[in-house]
């Protein structure tokens, strides 16, 4: 089994990692092999489809790029007539000023007679702007939900490793295991018996085969955003 370098360490062996020795060394509790092999499996499988969008500063930058491409796109928008507008929501081609003819409603016989429709032509231009209008509300929301989602993408300090979100999600995920089953609370440190070591036991052999860097990138996010 491949180590990327480093020293093989406890529990790894050349097929893989012995989950069900490190559940009971660690959390006194061997049931628990099967749920931390699906967690580094599921940070494995997501770390693989980050490969396709990209590092956070990456995405980050994509959310902005398409929030600005959404409020651009308002713009250009607001500066077409709303006769143009509106058309291109599919109003005739009839003046959105002018009157439009008020006729008698005949699909309803049993109707009082004194009881009034607009055209067809009034309906469709009524609909197509409803339809600009719903339009610019939604711009409007998803350029304010994307700089959010962007704005919460973690930073990474400069000259920090890449950080994939696939680490954090594993990193998050042995924590939880960790809050559970142990009584000391959980340190960066890679002592034999700290969760950092744990972390890195598990995060850099396959499947997941991540950097110790990274993780230990990661383990610095986290305490510092918990402050634990």
């Amino acid at each position: 089994m491949k180590t990327n370098g480093r020293p093989r360490m406890k529990y790894e062996t050349k097929t893989g990692i012995d989950y069900e020795a490190v559940a009971e060394e660690w959390f006194g509790q061997r049931e628990l092999a099967g749920a931390l092999k699906s967690v580094i499996r599921e940070a494995a499988r997501q770390a693989h489809d980050s490969e396709q969008h990209g590092t956070p500063s990456q995405r980050r930058a994509k959310l902005q790029r398409t929030a600005a491409a959404a409020a651009k796109l308002k713009v250009l928008l607001s500066g077409l007539d709303v006769s143009t507008r509106a058309r291109i929501f599919g109003a005739g081609e009839t003046k959105l000023s002018e009157k439009t003819d008020i006729v008698a409603d005949e699909a309803d016989p049993s109707a009082p007679t004194n009881v009034l429709v607009l055209s067809p032509q009034a309906a469709q231009n009524g609909e197509a702007l409803y339809k600009l209008s719903g339009f610019g509300a939604l711009l409007d929301e998803f350029v304010v939900r994307a700089e959010r989602l962007a704005h919460e993408v973690d930073q990474q300090s400069a000259g920090a490793p890449n950080l994939p979100d696939a680490i954090s999600f594993g990193v998050e995920c042995l924590i939880s295991f960790w809050l559970r089953y142990r009584s000391e609370p959980p340190t960066s440190g890679k002592n034999n018996n700290s969760f950092g070591y744990l972390a890195e036991l598990l995060l850099c052999a396959p499947p997941m085969s991540a950097e110790p860097s990274q993780v230990g990138t990661a383990l610095r996010y986290y305490f510092k955003k918990t402050n634990v």
